[in-house]
């Protein structure tokens, strides 16, 4: 894929974010998933070292727990902008 930047950010794909997460795991990260056009949802994600799963929240701190693989299928295709 072409490098694709979008507000001065790169975008970037589920797996791309996923490697990022448990690069740099047990802590919070909140990035932008890309919805087509200027539309935008904002995600939070955490990679616990000591479960092997990744939170994800639409809403602060109310996790949703899976595993890579099960986000990797769950968003397969989807883009993504790291927000920091």
């Amino acid at each position: 894929m072409k490098e694709t930047q979008i507000r001065g950010r790169r975008v970037i794909s589920t797996e791309e974010m996923v490697k990022a997460l448990v690069a740099d795991a047990d802590n919070e990260h909140e990035y932008r998933h890309v919805l087509g056009g200027m539309l935008f949802s904002t995600h939070w994600f955490v990679y616990d070292s000591t479960k092997g799963e990744i939170g994800h929240s639409t809403d602060w701190y109310r996790y949703s727990w899976c595993s890579c693989e099960e986000l990797l299928e769950a968003y397969h295709g989807h883009w993504w902008i790291r927000d920091v």
